[in-house]
């Protein structure tokens, strides 16, 4: 084959002419040198994929967080797929080409580590000024103090107003 490598040879009525197979350039009968398509920018890789070139082509690949052929290339959902690693006290939020994981409410860290917020130490609570609070995993209680009654010790009144609220209702009525 009187032709370069990388080349091919046509016959033409009598002669023969050598060109440069594709993605290679030259004049076919010396040389043929590789085209670096990337570098070029002849290939038609997605905004969101590595050109890699390779002999007499390239391939296109998706970036991490997306997926596709690499021409064409869409952002992956961690959260959905479950493929995300945040941790247990953690919520996954899809971004595009990424994830974020967001501490849960009564937790803060990077998403992946936790430590436990102390409401009370911070005095993030809604404990009534007759209520103590006590701070637990994740969140706080407010246990009312003795002799004070409330829901949930974040409204508190006198046991002390309630019995003589009973008394006053259940005395009898002068005629």
């Amino acid at each position: 084959d009187p032709c370069a490598p990388n080349a091919s040879c046509s016959n033409v009525e009598g002669d023969y002419t050598c060109t440069c197979n594709k993605g290679y350039r030259g004049d076919g009968k010396v040389a043929c040198t590789d085209i670096d398509e990337c570098e070029e920018g002849l290939d038609n890789c997605d905004v969101n994929a590595h050109c890699i070139d390779n002999e007499g082509n390239f391939d296109c690949i998706c970036i991490d967080g997306y997926a596709g052929n690499g021409t064409t290339c869409s952002d992956v959902d961690e959260c959905e797929d479950e493929t995300h690693n945040c941790g247990e006290n953690a919520t996954c939020e899809n971004t595009i080409g990424w994830f974020t994981c967001i501490c849960k409410t009564g937790y803060s860290g990077d998403g992946f580590t936790f430590i436990d917020v102390d409401e009370c130490k911070e005095e993030e609570h809604d404990c009534d000024s007759n209520a103590t609070c006590k701070n637990t995993t994740g969140a706080m209680i407010a246990p009312v103090i003795m002799g004070i009654r409330g829901q949930d010790g974040r409204v508190a009144i006198s046991t002390n107003a309630i019995l003589i609220l009973i008394y006053v209702a259940l005395m009898p009525t002068a005629v």
